[in-house]
């Protein structure tokens, strides 16, 4: 992994919400100054889902399924693997307010949809591709 990535640090500290576990558990790093930090997952993007990204820890891009959750309150991404990512692209917890279990399963069935419709198109351009039109 690389630890140049700056924008995959987080600095620890009273004034952000508590980061999921996964990541206050994670390896420990120090940067040029000595102060101490965490790599985390982060959402990058804009309105459109074709430009939203999420690199992750290691540096790489996650290729599941992300789903935009509407709250009263706010705004947050939800991965197929169970990973919540605030407006700001941030990793939170799971709003207490919403059934992470429910939601999990919204997600997974939302990617296997679109897994499953792909694989109907192509298909459908395979089949109908090598069928000859009336007259030809």
């Amino acid at each position: 992994m690389s630890i140049s990535n700056t924008t995959n640090r987080h600095y620890p500290n009273s004034s952000y919400p508590e980061l999921p576990k996964i990541y206050l558990d994670g390896k420990k790093y120090k940067d040029e100054d000595g102060d101490v930090f965490v790599m985390i997952d982060r959402m990058y993007g804009g309105l459109f889902k074709e430009s939203q990204s999420l690199i992750q820890v290691d540096g790489s891009t996650y290729k599941g399924h992300i789903k935009t959750v509407n709250t009263r309150h706010a705004i947050y991404k939800l991965t197929e693997d169970g990973r919540w990512f605030n407006s700001s692209g941030m990793p939170v917890i799971c709003p207490k307010d919403l059934d992470a279990n429910a939601k999990l399963k919204e997600v997974q069935a939302e990617s296997k949809k679109i897994i499953e419709d792909k694989k109907y198109q192509e298909l459908k351009i395979k089949v109908l591709g090598k069928v000859k039109k009336h007259g030809e």
